[in-house]
């Protein structure tokens, strides 16, 4: 027998209203109904359901064998050492030692070029103080040999002395582009009874007349040629200014007592001037021409002994013709002299 079922009053309003268990009632029913369908239906149900299946996509993640993994995690780890390659730390150690080298080397620069400039102070300050030592000293001739390496003969000894300027004044003719124009000029003054010389001088030719050691007395001298018809002037002279090397003993003597002794011919003549040409002639004449071999000194040393013997002679006598022998003389000197050193 089927249980009497269970029924809920609700009063609503002031009324009552019954109402039986739903739930049980319409269990009892379903349960009937399940139980009644009918298999067609069923398989109908089952049909769709498959269809719903085989129609929806199901996207499952691929089944990877555990070797497989292993081929994954290998083939990864390279790019994680490659990021690990590409640090900057690397690159911050190699600037780093080029920041090092650069600093040396600047360091080592800097020491280099201080060090230099110091060195050239240090030696132009040594150079400066030892300069006027050396000028303070007199200029003495330098031998390159001795008299024990050459034999005990001194005419064989050789060795250098400088050329001393000769300054004086002098009285010019004209100045002539060709030595030709100027020798023919130079021979119609001779003509005249007046020394003249040919004096080359800046690639020209000058014809010079009379040598005097102040410029007042050239031009008193060029005051009594011009009364003879010849057009002079006075004019400041110097020659020399060098050294000459390869000279015996005997020609260094020459061209040390060249200078003074032309100094003290072509002066006044005074008392005293006269004493030492004397002396100075006394020397000359004790040198051996054998023992001369340069041509221009050998010039010289006889231009300077007949001037100096003309010049004593013209203190006793007042000779004019001996005052003119000593003119010529001087002047060949000074063209004799302006060669050497050339």
């Amino acid at each position: 027998m089927d249980k009497p079922g269970k029924t809920v009053t609700i009063k609503i309003n002031g009324k009552d209203h019954h109402f039986k268990n739903v739930q049980q009632e319409n269990k009892k029913p379903r349960k009937k109904k399940q139980q009644r369908l009918p298999e067609q239906r069923v398989a109908s149900w089952q049909t769709a359901a498959a269809q719903e299946e085989e129609s929806f996509d199901w996207i499952l993640p691929d089944i990877v064998p555990s070797d497989g993994l292993k081929e994954t995690k290998a083939a990864v780890e390279p790019k994680k050492h490659q990021k690990n390659g590409v640090r900057l730390p690397a690159l911050n150690k190699s600037s780093k030692q080029n920041e090092v080298f650069s600093r040396i080397f600047l360091t080592v620069l800097f020491a280099v070029i201080l060090g230099t400039s110091i060195g050239f102070i240090i030696l132009k300050l040594v150079t400066s103080e030892a300069a006027p030592e050396v000028q303070n000293k007199p200029e003495t001739p330098v031998l390159e040999k001795t008299e024990e390496e050459a034999g005990g003969n001194t005419a064989a000894v050789t060795g250098t002395a400088p050329l001393k300027p000769i300054s004086t004044y002098v009285v010019q003719g004209g100045v002539y582009t060709t030595e030709d124009g100027a020798n023919d000029i130079a021979k119609t003054i001779e003509a005249k009874g007046i020394p003249v010389k040919v004096f080359p001088s800046n690639g020209k030719f000058a014809l010079l007349l009379a040598a005097a050691d102040s410029l007042q007395r050239a031009k008193q001298l060029s005051t009594d040629l011009k009364s003879k018809g010849i057009d002079v002037f006075a004019k400041p002279l110097e020659i020399g200014s060098a050294s000459l090397s390869g000279l015996k003993k005997d020609e260094q003597k020459i061209v040390e007592t060249t200078p003074e002794m032309f100094a003290l011919l072509s002066g006044a003549g005074s008392e005293e001037a006269g004493k030492k040409v004397a002396d100075l002639q006394a020397n000359l004449n004790k040198i051996p021409d054998k023992n001369i071999s340069h041509k221009e000194l050998k010039t010289i040393k006889s231009s300077l002994q007949q001037a100096s013997a003309s010049f004593l002679s013209y203190q006793k006598t007042k000779d004019e013709g001996k005052n003119a022998e000593m003119q010529n003389e001087l002047l060949s000197v000074l063209a004799s002299y302006q060669t050497l050193g050339k």
